[in-house]
């Protein structure tokens, strides 16, 4: 009986020593000193943020590429060609030749093909079906016989609006992690979480706010996670609220 008793406190011994082994190694994580990679990381975090949906994402903790519709990965494209710069000017002539489309208050057109490589080199080949007209700020406005989308910029910015700041970038062999306080901003105030609980500032109409070193600890925080594959792209995984 004693060499049993002794056998099996051996064996618990054996599986606390391995589980803090494996503990361990899940948090040896390395800070991303690339700045290619943080430019490209802090862009895809930016975008995810800036879809309408993010806010009700966000209220449930934890959400990954499951949660997203076809919209939200073409809002998205759509989203990060813009911020890239990729749209293109109309003429006064494309304009007014638009105009008899009844297509009206465009200014400048995107490429599919740039939607397109923007959703692959966040989501993989997810594949998107295109829609006559999404967005809100700015508006596209889908056009299948030129495989473009114009834009519509002539729009009010939302009311509500996440604002967040990224405190770092980590990695471990092929996946990476970014760390993001995430703020609320609605009507004229600022909050901690995007459950609008605890208000950190008062906002005079149409003000922004920033969170910083000095004032990110009153706000909530999440992990982005994104996996490198063999393309070399950041596909992003999944957010998940830190306790």
């Amino acid at each position: 009986m004693k060499k049993l008793r002794g056998l099996l406190l051996v064996i618990m011994a054996l599986v606390v020593v391995t589980a803090c082994g494996k503990k361990e190694e899940e948090v040896q994580l390395t800070k991303v000193e690339d700045e290619n990679i943080i430019s490209i990381i802090t862009g895809h975090v930016a975008t995810i943020e800036s879809l309408p949906k993010s806010i009700e994402l966000f209220k449930k903790d934890k959400f990954a590429t499951a949660d997203l519709t076809n919209d939200d990965y073409l809002l998205y494209g759509l989203r990060a060609s813009f911020d890239m710069e990729n749209n293109i000017d109309l003429t006064a002539q494309e304009i007014e030749a638009l105009k008899n489309r009844n297509i009206v208050n465009v200014s400048s057109y995107m490429n599919i093909s740039d939607v397109e490589s923007a959703v692959a080199a966040t989501f993989g080949a997810v594949g998107i079906k295109h829609v006559d007209t999404i967005g809100e700020c700015p508006t596209f406005i889908y056009d299948a016989t030129q495989s473009k989308y114009y834009v519509d910029e002539s729009c009010v910015v939302p009311t509500e609006r996440i604002v967040s700041e990224i405190d770092k970038i980590e990695y471990n062999d092929n996946t990476y992690y970014a760390t993001v306080y995430v703020g609320l901003i609605s009507g004229n105030k600022a909050y901690a979480d995007v459950n609008k609980v605890d208000v950190v500032a008062d906002l005079e109409p149409e003000q922004s706010y920033v969170i910083t070193d000095e004032n990110e600890d009153k706000f909530s925080k999440y992990t982005f996670t994104f996996t490198k594959n063999s393309d070399g792209n950041y596909i992003f995984t999944s957010v998940e609220k830190k306790k």
